[in-house]
């Protein structure tokens, strides 16, 4: 076990070195400097009458012809965001012109870790040999000339690469993904083939070595070989999982674009942030793990992409949190997960990302998508006291994927945090498409604040959730600008105890229903619809509390009011009725087309408490539609 990390680890060097250069390694008159060197290696330059022996921390100029000799490894850093490692019996010539750096292998072998982040628009690098042109941005692939008549190899660990043929120009190029090889053919251009996890960790067998650092101080050098350290053991990790292996666990990544995925993993490469996370957590919820394969304190994180993404063929198990963060600002492109694949967040104790306090700005928090599965057991994001801005929604279910949260505390659970989302805490759609929580979908705790358009909008696919999806407490504010929840084209297996529980705290819906049900859906609702307790609000400003429409069902086994002490109120602000509604068990109803309506005991607990109509034409209750059927049992 511990040899089989130890192997993928070596591969950390590859990509980490990049994101922590020390200023020497950095201050180059060349194209590059030597970071490493193990055995022997020569160089060639102009003018030089015949090659050099090549020795470590020795700058590299363009045009320089470097030769490894047997058991020998040389690493090369290209100003900053590439880092070339070279097998033994390898010859390669580097040569670099405006946005375009070019790495020419004659023979042998060499893997190539690409910092994205540090690539300037536009700007490339290439690898080319006698028969193919390997283009890339950011990524870590292998290229191997091999055989008497060489062919050219492609391997890619992550990213895309694109590989034209060398000898005919502007010929087509093909896209080599994650755990994709392209196989030259003696003859012709060549052909893809799946990489399997074994041979990717195989190729790096004879790229190892030890690693070498430019002298410095001691606080220095204790510091780069603690954070690589913490890198490689990260990296491991998460290669592994993303193959479906189960190996240990790992320490915490420091890098930029940690977790990144582009069709593959994109373990810690580069990135405005450095420095090791941190522990401990607010006195007043839960503590961090010190668990997690991602831990950033102080610092300011930009991720281009998403933070993690499981692509397709990508199997994830994590038993242990993925990210957690102190005082951290963290900007991320795209969604903090993005599984189109499978990921599993079994660590049943720590909630999965775990922010305190952090200033989130993404895109969305969780997408899952293309029959992509997430299962989660425990918080998949608790927050304290942070702000977090999502331009999207905060979960998005789509295209017959599924979520499953099976832990006993929220799924996303704010304390003392603002939180605002242009779109839907959850949305959910398309035939297939499932969404099940065994607790809450959100809650909020001492002076949460959330902002969105919906907390729930479901569009024929299936909710079923054992809890109310929204829980707040301690004068938290939840605003919907929509409908609280909107159903639509649900079957009868949609289902869930509560639309929401309120204690000391405020709900405001400014135009919409509590739960809107439309497009025919069946669904019921297990216990109460709404209850408030503790001087709680809810205000509806210009709709109903509940709406059916288009040839919906709906059961409520409770109430639609359920009021625990006194002094809770609710507002009801609509015209609804045109004239006085109709009284149905105490409450103003307006129904239409002949819809079937059965209410008993709506109202739970109403002495001391207030309900105000904002006139005789508002109604509590909206039934429209001939085949449109409201049940409410009041146990």
């Amino acid at each position: 076990m511990k040899a089989h990390l130890a192997r993928i680890a070596a591969l950390a060097a590859l990509i980490m070195v990049l994101a922590i250069s020390s200023p020497a390694l950095a201050q180059q008159s060349g194209i590059g400097v030597v970071s490493t060197l193990s055995g022997q290696a020569t160089v060639a330059r102009l003018p030089l009458p015949q090659p050099v022996p090549l020795r470590f921390k020795d700058n590299v100029f363009g045009d320089d012809r470097i030769s490894t000799a047997e058991r020998s490894t040389v690493r090369v850093l290209l100003g900053g965001k590439a880092l070339v490692t070279v097998r033994e019996l390898s010859v390669l010539t580097i040569t670099e012109n405006v946005g375009r750096s070019t790495i020419n292998l004659t023979s042998g072998k060499i893997a190539v870790g690409v910092a994205r982040r540090r690539m300037s628009p536009g700007e490339t690098i290439e690898i080319r040999t006698a028969n193919a042109i390997a283009a890339v941005r950011g990524t870590v692939l292998v290229v191997e000339v091999v055989g008497a008549t060489p062919p050219t190899n492609v391997h890619v660990l992550h990213g895309l690469v694109d590989v034209s043929p060398g000898n005919v120009p502007g010929g087509p190029a093909l896209q080599i993904g994650s755990l994709q090889s392209f196989i030259g053919t003696p003859g012709g251009f060549g052909q893809m083939r799946a990489l399997t996890p074994e041979a990717a960790q195989a190729l790096f067998a004879d790229l190892q070595s030890d690693p070498q650092f430019v002298k410095g101080s001691d606080a220095f050098l204790a510091s780069l070989e603690t954070r690589e350290q913490e890198r490689a053991a990260a990296l491991a990790l998460v290669i592994n999982e993303a193959r479906g292996a189960r190996h240990g666990s790992g320490g915490g990544c420091s890098g930029g674009d940690c977790n990144v995925v582009n069709n593959g993993i994109t373990p810690c490469t580069t990135g405005s942030c450095s420095g090791a996370g941190g522990s401990g957590g607010n006195s007043g919820g839960a503590a961090k793990s010190g668990k997690a394969v991602t831990t950033y304190k102080n610092q300011t994180v930009n991720i281009g992409g998403d933070f993690l993404h499981v692509p397709k063929a990508g199997n994830v198990n994590l038993a242990q949190p993925l990210l957690e963060t102190t005082a951290t600002t963290l900007n991320v492109a795209g969604s903090l997960v993005d599984v189109k694949g499978i990921l599993s967040a079994s660590d049943a104790t720590n909630p999965f990302i775990f922010l305190d306090p952090t200033t989130v700005a993404a895109t969305s928090l969780l997408a899952t998508s293309g029959s992509g599965s997430m299962t989660a057991a425990t918080t998949f994001v608790q927050d304290l006291e942070g702000t977090l801005a999502l331009t999207g929604d905060a979960i998005s279910v789509s295209n017959s994927s599924s979520l499953s949260g099976t832990g006993a505390a929220a799924f996303l659970a704010l304390d003392g945090s603002a939180m605002t989302v242009t779109g839907n805490i959850l949305t959910e759609k398309g035939a297939g498409s499932t969404a099940t929580f065994k607790a809450t979908l959100l809650a909020g705790a001492n002076g949460a604040s959330v902002t969105v358009q919906k907390l729930v909008d479901v569009n024929s696919a299936l909710l079923d959730a054992s809890a109310p999806l929204l829980i707040l407490s301690g004068n938290s504010a939840f605003t919907s600008k929509l409908d609280a929840v909107d159903l639509g084209g649900v079957n009868a297996a949609t289902r869930f105890p509560s639309v929401a529980s309120l204690n000391g705290s405020i709900m405001t819906i400014k135009s919409g229903a509590g739960l809107n049900l439309t497009g025919g859906s069946t669904a019921a609702v297990t216990a109460d619809l709404f209850s408030l307790a503790n001087r709680s609000v809810l205000t509806i400003m210009n709709g109903p509390l509940l709406s059916l429409a288009g040839g919906s069902t709906l059961t409520i086994s409770g109430a639609l009011l359920n009021f625990i002490g006194v002094g809770n109120t609710v507002s009801i602000t609509n015209s609804l009725c045109g004239g006085a509604c109709q009284l149905i068990s105490g409450i103003p109803v307006f129904i239409r087309g002949g819809a079937t309506v059965s209410i008993t005991s709506p109202i739970k607990n109403a002495a001391g408490n207030t309900i105000t109509y904002s006139s005789p034409s508002a109604a509590l209750v909206s039934v429209a539609g001939g085949q449109s059927t409201l049940t409410v049992l009041g146990k």
